[in-house]
Parts: C-alpha cells; sequence; structure tokens
C-alpha cells in the first residue's frame, strides 16, 4: 500500500495527518510506505491541504483531518479492496 500525504514542511495539520496515519497503519500490522510530500511543485496542483491519497486514490482533502477512527477505515477498506 502507497500512502502519501501532501503538504506544506511547516504545516502542523500535514504533520499530525502523517503521525496519525503512521500509527494506524502500524497498529493495524499494514505494510504501507507512507510519504510526506511536501515539494511545492507536487502540492501546487492542490487547492487545500493537507491531501491524503491512498494507492493514487484521493482520500481526504483539507481541513479538519480526519480522526484516528476514520484513518483506520480509510485503511482497511483500502487493504481489503486494492
Amino acid at each position: 500500500m502507497e500512502i502519501k500525504i501532501y503538504g506544506g514542511p511547516d504545516c502542523r495539520s500535514c504533520q499530525e495527518l502523517f503521525e496519525r496515519i503512521r500509527v494506524v497503519a502500524e497498529d493495524l500490522g499494514l505494510k504501507a510506505d507512507i510519504q510526506k510530500i511536501t515539494d511545492i511543485e507536487e502540492i501546487i496542483n492542490f487547492n487545500a491541504l493537507p491531501v491524503l491519497m491512498i494507492d493514487g486514490i484521493i482520500k481526504h482533502i483539507g481541513k479538519p483531518i480526519p480522526t484516528v477512527s476514520d484513518i483506520k477505515v480509510l485503511l482497511t477498506s483500502a487493504s481489503v479492496n486494492p
């Protein structure tokens, strides 16, 4: 599973989303490549941050960021329906 979080390098919400994703993936025992993308050339295409992309599909954009419970649902459904 490939997970990308797009956001600015100083974005608190982006960092919080990254940490939540990392913890939930670990708790679920998922093998995931989790990346935080901060390159302006890549994030400029989105109109709100942070952006959560799982296996190339945008799952969330903007604030408020997903709760831990929401992230569990997103990651579980993505791992069942690749």
